[in-house]
């Protein structure tokens, strides 16, 4: 399968694990706002020493959220 356009900051293997991680709070009581989900993701980014999100919000930009959400529909419900 051929998948056009820019590639995303996080693996799929990354990606996966940042929704797990989602998902085990929300099964323990602790689900996470969008604002949770992208400062979350930007700390990830920024341990595994992705340094591409940029801003004084400390936090994902809102697209790459909204993508998030298109390739995860089961995050964030």
């Amino acid at each position: 399968m051929h998948a056009s356009g820019r590639p995303t900051v996080l693996t799929s293997s990354e990606e996966q694990e940042l929704l797990d991680v989602i998902t085990n709070m929300t099964k323990v009581g602790f689900p996470l706002t969008r604002k949770d989900v992208r400062q979350l993701a930007y700390d990830y980014a920024q341990q595994k020493g992705r340094n591409v999100f940029t801003g004084k919000a400390q936090c994902v930009g809102y697209y790459w959220f909204e993508n998030f959400i298109k390739r995860y529909p089961q995050c964030c419900q």
